[in-house]
């Protein structure tokens, strides 16, 4: 980047960040607190993220130390679509002196379906002379009921938020909680929005806009591990922007290591389910101040006997 160029980092595993962390947060330092001035514009790509069978611990990484580093701009998209025309954007960034990291979803690479056979999850390759970059500070909206590629693109201060749903239910996610939320939504009956915020380093521009005033109830699906996962982080932001529904659930990733061959310590599509179905049935809150916070769905190995985790998984009431 010093000499000129526009580097494009490949790390295959979440865990190998550690080799050479103190120049990544130097690279991202540097220009922000030059405000502009040193460019160090690059775009990292992690791998080995979140859920992925073959892996174990080390290249299903779901707690990377990467947010809340100033300067730098994360984002984890959750189909390929978004991934490419993210890219482009996160391009031009670079060109400006920008660092940006794109967290990829081990269990995205191949997936096409939501549910067996369906092809609901494959969409057309976006041409540069045909599709606008798409910017960061976006979240797109899958409305219930609508097909997943009539998906809406809602940008800061654009006009262009599609109706909310009836049942005045979303879901906010990103990466692979997205996919994995429409499947629960179609397995439970539950009708809710999905709105699917790549950027987690802070909070995207037109994620406000698409909440505030908008629902009554919101899950929040994390799929990082309890404690290290961006949503909680944006929660009292959103609150101040008043964009925090009264009802709301944090749903997040089990606090302990992602053992090999095993998908139990990821969420799954049937927590969301449960989630939903509890969120649906749930009578409003009193207030902001005391959001109604819901007890987490027991986890269980695939033969159905309890999964044991920490006591620290208790819910706080």
């Amino acid at each position: 980047s010093q000499a000129g160029l526009l580097p494009i980092v490949e790390l295959p595993y979440a865990a190998y960040l550690s080799c050479g962390y103190n120049q990544f947060v130097e690279a991202a330092f540097l220009h922000w607190l030059s405000a502009g001035r040193q460019p160090n514009g690059m775009v990292l790509r992690l791998q080995g993220f979140d859920e992925g069978v073959f892996g174990g611990h080390f290249h299903t990484a779901n707690a990377p130390p990467v947010f809340g580093i100033p300067g730098l701009d994360v984002l984890c998209y959750s189909n390929g679509r978004d991934w490419a025309r993210g890219l482009r954007a996160s391009l031009a960034a670079a060109a400006r002196g920008g660092v940006t990291m794109l967290l990829d979803s081990t269990a995205l690479l191949t997936r096409r379906h939501l549910s067996a056979g369906d092809g609901l999850w494959q969409q057309p390759y976006p041409e540069a002379r045909s599709s606008e970059p798409l910017s960061p500070d976006a979240v797109v909206v899958y409305g219930a009921g609508v097909p997943p590629s009539d998906s809406v693109v809602a940008c800061a201060g654009a006009a262009s938020l599609p109706p909310p749903c009836a049942s005045r239910l979303a879901v906010l996610t990103y990466g692979n909680g997205v996919p994995k939320a429409l499947e629960a939504r179609a397995a439970c009956g539950v009708e809710a929005d999905v709105i699917d915020s790549p950027l987690l380093s802070r909070l995207p521009e037109a994620l406000p806009a698409a909440l505030r005033g908008r629902y009554d109830a919101l899950l929040l699906v994390d799929v990082c591990r309890e404690g290290a996962g961006p949503l909680s982080h944006q929660l009292p932001r959103l609150q101040r922007e008043g964009a925090l529904p009264d009802t709301w659930r944090l749903l997040d990733a089990a606090p302990t290591y992602n053992p090999l061959g095993r998908l139990t310590t990821f969420v799954s599509a049937a927590e969301i389910a449960d989630a939903l179905r509890a969120l649906s049935a749930a009578p409003p809150a009193a207030t902001l101040e005391q959001p109604r916070r819901l007890e987490q769905p027991r986890r269980a190995e695939p033969d159905g006997s309890p999964l044991d985790l920490p006591a620290a998984r208790a819910s706080p009431s």
